[in-house]
């Protein structure tokens, strides 16, 4: 039972890392933002358009992508890094090693899409279902309602602080590369030195504009 426990525990860190859970959080948060980009300019019911969402994009297609990645990621790793023979090899039973693969493949899955399931549903609640401690957190006690998402939108400047938030994202992005691109341009001046020095020019001018102008931009 220790062995497959630290197997477990083991498979659950392998999954829980490197670039495959950002984009499995990327893919679950998608029903978290749709709803305030389209709803909103579409003048299309926020809360019908969730439960729309949820029915058409959560539970057919993103539910089962991040368990298939999950699933597949489990002992596909394993192959990948030709650890499966000493994995087989050791005093486990083999249902023993799928059944703790699979099942650090179903806790991994939940942990990444419950939390925005949840805001999901939190954010639809009406205040009396939210401030009831009688009620199921995870479920709509009583109606679902815009309300919540319909202030957030009309009576707030989040999408000015989305905006200016992306921009100066792209700026800090856009800056960083200049520089580095002049540096390395510095380089090879040497070697190059016409096309060094023009290409620095450009971005010391792509530097400077987005600098001295890039707030412009901003709302």
């Amino acid at each position: 039972m220790s062995k497959s426990w630290r197997l477990l525990r083991f498979s659950l860190g392998q999954l829980l890392a490197g670039r495959r859970l950002i984009i499995v959080v990327l893919l679950v948060a998608l029903p978290l933002v749709l709803p305030a980009v389209f709803a909103a300019g579409a003048n299309v019911d926020p809360a019908t358009f969730t439960l729309d969402l949820f029915r058409q994009l959560v539970l057919p297609v993103l539910l089962p992508v991040v368990a298939l990645t999950f699933s597949t990621s489990s002992l596909g790793s394993e192959l990948r890094d030709g650890t499966v023979t000493n994995l087989i090899l050791k005093p486990i039973p083999r249902p023993a090693v799928l059944g703790a693969k699979y099942l650090a493949a179903v806790l991994a899955a939940f942990i990444c899409a419950a939390p925005f399931l949840w805001s999901l549903v939190t954010a639809f609640k009406q205040n009396r279902d939210l401030y009831n401690p009688d009620n199921n957190p995870f479920f709509f006690n009583l109606a679902a309602t815009p309300d919540h998402v319909l202030y957030l939108l009309r009576q707030t400047a989040f999408l000015t602080f989305v905006w200016n938030t992306l921009w100066v994202g792209l700026l800090v992005v856009a800056i960083t590369l200049a520089v580095l691109s002049a540096i390395a341009n510095f380089l090879f001046i040497p070697y190059y030195p016409f096309w060094s020095l023009l290409i620095i020019a450009v971005d010391v001018f792509v530097i400077w504009a987005l600098v001295a102008h890039g707030r412009d931009v901003a709302v």
